[in-house]
């Protein structure tokens, strides 16, 4: 019953994520970069803020879903 799950490090900052990060800023040669950079801000900013309301809200999903789903759910995402 006493386990590690790694919820919030490959939920928000894993190995997919930074490699989609460093793939689209190699992406960002001529053109307006200040409007490219924006967007990227904007759009990190956005994720953010939904990262944010799910775990504040998760003590409300975790008792909708019950002890022994909520189990199941955090060992799969986990994964």
């Amino acid at each position: 019953d006493v386990a590690f799950f790694p919820l919030t490090m490959p939920f928000t900052t894993g190995p997919g994520t930074i490699a989609v990060a460093i793939a689209l800023s190699a992406g960002a040669s001529g053109g307006d970069l200040f409007a490219y950079y924006a967007g990227a801000v904007a759009a990190a900013v956005i994720i953010a803020l939904i990262v944010g309301v799910s775990y504040a809200s998760a003590d409300r999903v975790v008792a909708l879903l019950g002890q022994a789903r909520s189990r199941v759910v955090t060992r799969l995402a986990a994964f």
